[in-house]
């Protein structure tokens, strides 16, 4: 996952990976997705979490805290 920011950043969609793709979101966006996810680990049994959801608790913390991460790479000062 990378942060891109619009016209300010020189990397664009040309510059992707193979399998990356653009995602525009807002902030309060970013802090819904964290939110659903860390309620998603509250709510979802161990046991049953990967067959549910397709990944791994660990996974879904792991990219929780990235866009946790970036969110706050982007807004302190």
């Amino acid at each position: 996952m990378r942060l891109f920011q619009g016209e300010s950043d020189s990397r664009g969609p040309s510059e992707l990976a193979e399998g990356e793709m653009v995602l525009v979101a807002t902030a309060e966006e970013l802090q819904i997705i964290v939110s659903m996810i860390s309620e998603t680990l509250e709510a979802v049994e161990s046991w049953e979490f990967q067959t549910r959801l397709g990944i791994t608790r660990d996974e879904a913390k792991a990219f929780s805290d990235e866009i946790w991460h970036l969110y706050n790479e982007d807004h302190l000062p």
